[in-house]
């Protein structure tokens, strides 16, 4: 469904898809998914921001490119209830579809190298040749960085920041206090995610790219990779060896120098047993 450009009927056919899957894991509350709903910003579509007033929608004429796939224009909005919109403007909205998209974007690699360790399972008792064993060493290697990623942004991240907004939200009374809190919550969210530290964002977002286009080839090609297959898994092995590597200097410096004890929780979550280091900082070869 999001694989493909979207077209009109794709915003539609993803908020069914969505309503099903919430109320199969018990999300039943009849409060909360009407104030949700999945967009698809598809080409051609008209840009109404409901969050916005007119005036400030209307002055949005910049051009927009057209959404390589569903899953690129993919996007949350929550209807805010009164008095909600004092706390939740059309700015902190858009913080957090930031990190939905985000967020998401990991949730997806990872899932997709999980059904490549299904799919590599099922030819395990076949014979294998040179590029099956690449082939595994490469989704291992991501799957090690993908999945502490992962752990690193649901624990350390989210799971710690919104602990310590409730704690503060119950210890007061005062409006201006929570909202500061608030908004205190919201920027740690983007900070420690990295997505405002734009040289990590940037190859992290690379190493997804690579983890997904390796998930793609294995899912197209589950017999042995002929010479096209095998030149592909080439570039992905050396793309993967090379951001993996920046990655690791990246948040070896800013470890060494103490400047940004995310980066250094991030680095502790993937190197805890310094397999990371003992391969040089390289994943993947």
């Amino acid at each position: 469904m999001l694989k493909t450009p979207p077209t009109a009927v794709t915003e539609h056919d993803v908020n069914v898809a969505f309503q099903l899957s919430a109320h199969k894991v018990l999300l039943d509350d009849d409060n909360l998914l009407p104030l949700l709903h999945l967009t698809i910003d598809y080409h051609g579509k008209e840009h109404k921001d409901m969050s916005q007033p007119r005036d400030a929608a209307s002055r949005d004429t910049s051009p927009r490119e057209a959404p390589t796939s569903g899953w690129a224009a993919l996007g949350l909005f929550y209807k805010v209830q009164w008095p909600l919109h004092i706390l939740f403007t059309p700015a902190i909205l858009e913080k957090y579809n930031r990190v939905f998209k985000y967020l998401l974007s990991v949730r997806r690699v990872q899932s997709e190298l999980q059904h490549c360790w299904a799919l590599q399972m099922q030819r395990k008792h076949l014979e294998s040749n040179e590029t099956d064993a690449i082939k595994w060493r490469l989704r291992n290697h991501m799957a090690f960085l993908v999945d502490n990623l992962q752990y690193y942004l649901q624990v350390d991240v989210l799971e710690s920041q919104f602990s310590q907004l409730l704690q503060q939200i119950n210890s007061t009374r005062d409006f201006e206090s929570i909202r500061l809190a608030h908004d205190h919550f919201l920027s740690n969210l983007l900070a420690q995610s990295f997505i405002l530290l734009k040289p990590v964002f940037h190859c992290l977002n690379e190493i997804l790219e690579l983890c997904h286009s390796f998930c793609s080839l294995v899912s197209q090609n589950l017999g042995p990779l002929d010479e096209r297959g095998a030149g592909q898994l080439d570039v992905l092995v050396k793309g993967f060896s090379c951001q993996s590597s920046l990655l690791f200097k990246i948040l070896s410096s800013v470890r060494n120098h103490q400047i940004n004890p995310d980066l250094a929780q991030l680095l502790l979550r993937l190197d805890y047993n310094k397999y990371y280091t003992q391969a040089g900082g390289t994943l993947g070869r």
